[in-house]
């Protein structure tokens, strides 16, 4: 009786009740994830050295990885990077002894087969108050290994871009919703690549050298522009001769 009553003053009063629930976290298939890293974007080969990086944030993919790498043939090795630690040893190392070169990291890029980077960026501004001159003794450091990177003799994938993978306090530094950052980011990671790669090409085939292109918008856009000659790249998460180090 008494439920009844309130339906009914609900009803009269004409009020309506709306329920907002907050966006819900996607729980992401590692499984499925590291199945397309491994075997499609790096197709690792039995015997090969891969080498799986990133912080303790990613350990559960870096674990579902390790697993893939070995059940493809492949001997993964697994490197953790730990942001903190390494902004402290910045600050309290002297300059001369951040510019020594690493020979360790020299002789790893030169040993192994594969690298996948998994890293995310925990906290944007962790290196804001760090003195120029450290940043720059640091960078000095790393010139050779630099130099090594721009010839290559290993297949890479990064797991994320600007960023690396989205994490709350980048999601906020960005003015961002964490929530659909991260869903968007994990729903495109898991994506169809060879579907991917098939709607680029057709899309790419559409835009050769020096032809003429118009954009306009039903907001006013209205532009005009050639396109150059230099051929137009697919990173559609396969690793192809046009794309040797695809970002997932």
């Amino acid at each position: 009786m008494r439920s009844n009553m309130l339906k009914g003053l609900l009803l009269l009063t004409g009020i309506t009740v709306t329920v907002y629930l907050p966006a819900q976290k996607v729980q992401p298939n590692f499984a499925s994830i590291s199945t397309k890293v491994v075997n499609q974007s790096l197709q690792v080969r039995p015997g090969e050295t891969v080498l799986i990086t990133g912080t303790p944030a990613e350990i559960p993919l870096m674990e579902a990885l390790y697993v893939e790498v070995s059940k493809a043939g492949g001997k993964p090795y697994v490197q953790l990077i730990l942001p903190e630690a390494q902004k402290k040893a910045l600050m309290e190392t002297s300059n001369d002894y951040l510019k020594m070169p690493s020979t360790f990291d020299l002789i790893q890029a030169r040993s192994v087969d594969c690298i996948i980077n998994t890293g995310s960026t925990q906290n944007p501004q962790l290196y804001a108050d760090v003195p120029e001159e450290k940043l720059a003794a640091s960078r000095s450091g790393s010139y050779v290994l630099q130099d090594a990177m721009t010839l290559p003799r290993f297949r890479m994938v990064s797991i994320g871009q600007t960023g690396g993978i989205p994490t709350e306090t980048f999601a906020k530094f960005k003015n961002a919703s964490y929530e659909d950052m991260l869903n968007m980011f994990w729903k495109s990671v898991d994506a169809d690549y060879d579907k991917l790669r098939m709607d680029g090409e057709s899309i790419r085939d559409r835009f050769a050298g020096n032809t003429e292109v118009k954009m306009t918008t039903p907001q006013g856009t209205n532009l005009t522009f050639r396109l150059s000659k230099v051929p137009p790249r697919v990173n559609s998460g396969l690793s192809f001769n046009n794309n040797p180090s695809p970002t997932a």
